[in-house]
């Protein structure tokens, strides 16, 4: 039987889900055939922890394309793009290097759900400029928001923990130029917003 690592490089492969192979493999049944739908989506920019800077989205002339399998999950005309992940603030789920694809919060018209991976955007009150994070979304029993990261580096161990409304940007912009939610976590931290769902991933081996 695979490993679990070997099930999960292989499902993100085909587009199954991995517990759907481990049934599978269990069962001794096989996966079902026939072509897997292929899309393309566009690599706008990156998210790192602790850099800042104006611009969230690169010029047009650095962005790329990649080629995932489609996400039946959500409907066809819901923008999808890709962000690089640099650094090691989320490297437990998306090591350095990883694609994460993404769809605005906005477009699906929901807040986050517990355990799902957000895009975070905080604002230097003083400079304007932004960083761009990823965070496991979560609230614990006082109801406030706990945005976690999920990493090996002990400078990255902290959830940040805000009051119990969720700050959304349900802008037009998939990654807006500005933020204008003016939420400060408990720490005094900058403004504090939430832009986007995680919704796949892909990592170069």
């Amino acid at each position: 039987m695979p490993a679990a690592d070997a099930l999960v490089r292989l499902a993100r492969a085909i587009g199954a889900a991995p517990e759907y192979l481990l049934e599978a493999v269990e069962k001794n049944v096989a996966p079902p055939e026939g072509p897997i739908a292929l899309t393309s989506i566009t690599v706008r920019g990156a998210v790192q922890a602790g850099v800042w800077r104006s611009a969230l989205e690169w010029p047009e002339d650095e962005r790329f394309n990649v080629t995932v399998p489609t996400d039946d999950r959500y409907p066809a005309g819901i923008p999808r793009f890709g962000l690089l992940v640099r650094g090691s603030s989320m490297d437990k789920l998306y090591p350095e290097g990883t694609i994460v694809v993404v769809i605005p919060l906005g477009d699906l018209g929901r807040t986050p759900n517990d355990g799902e991976r957000v895009v975070v955007l905080r604002r230097d009150r003083k400079t304007g400029e932004y960083e761009a994070t990823l965070k496991e979304f979560g609230k614990d029993q006082r109801g406030r928001i706990l945005l976690w990261p999920r990493s090996s580096d002990p400078e990255f161990q902290s959830p940040i923990i805000l009051g119990g409304q969720v700050p959304i940007s349900f802008g037009d912009e998939p990654m807006p130029a500005s933020a204008i939610a003016g939420n400060l976590h408990d720490a005094g931290e900058p403004d504090i917003m939430i832009t986007a769902l995680v919704v796949g991933s892909y990592r170069p081996e």
